[in-house]
């Protein structure tokens, strides 16, 4: 007979390439073209499970704020997503661009892309299994309207900003979860407290 170690039974239903290998959140962040600069410095994710228990809840909030330099020709963007009163992950980066196109805009647009982008990989690890909403907040009025309300018809190539426009469209259209918009005064507002 056999011993033990030398039994070996083989499937021949089950390719190696059948099987297939669950990437984590960092893998499918990674993947995004916009990851490198949107996530240029990023907090520890807390456990995707618990992120997504309370996003899919619709519990959970964005916001982002974008800046610009003027006199360095540089914007940069910042977003946090708050899932609970403990629970949160922000990131931020330098907006890339051609010389002598960075301006307060495109700032406000890379903290929207930031917001979405974190929302389509948690959604991609764990998809949800019922509706839900989450409210993106954004102190650039223009910004937040004309890329999160607006359609794909609305916009051509020769638009400011189609580039994170059309990114920030896209995963809109990818993201179960319904994205409600609220614009708030920034740094001022003290009425994001109830958002």
């Amino acid at each position: 007979g056999l011993v033990g170690s030398e039994m070996c039974i083989r499937d021949s239903s089950i390719s190696a390439q059948s099987i297939e290998v669950k990437k984590s959140w960092m893998d499918i962040l990674r993947e995004h073209p916009h990851s490198k600069w949107i996530c240029q410095w990023m907090s520890e994710l807390p456990a995707v499970e618990e992120c997504c228990q309370f996003l899919y809840q619709g519990k959970s909030k964005g916001v982002s704020d974008g800046s610009y330099l003027k006199r360095k020709d540089l914007c940069s963007a910042a977003w946090i997503i708050q899932f609970n009163h403990h629970l949160n992950i922000r990131g931020g980066g330098i907006v890339p661009g051609p010389a002598g196109s960075s301006n307060a805009y495109q700032g406000e647009l890379g903290g929207i892309l930031g917001q979405l982008l974190i929302i389509y990989t948690l959604e991609k690890v764990q998809p949800p299994t019922t509706p839900y909403e989450i409210c993106i907040a954004c102190d650039g009025e223009s910004a937040l309207y004309r890329s999160l309300q607006a359609t794909p018809e609305d916009f051509t190539s020769t638009n400011r900003s189609f580039d994170l426009i059309s990114q920030i469209m896209d995963l809109k259209e990818k993201i179960f979860g319904t994205i409600i918009p609220i614009h708030v005064k920034g740094h001022q507002d003290l009425s994001l407290i109830h958002i």
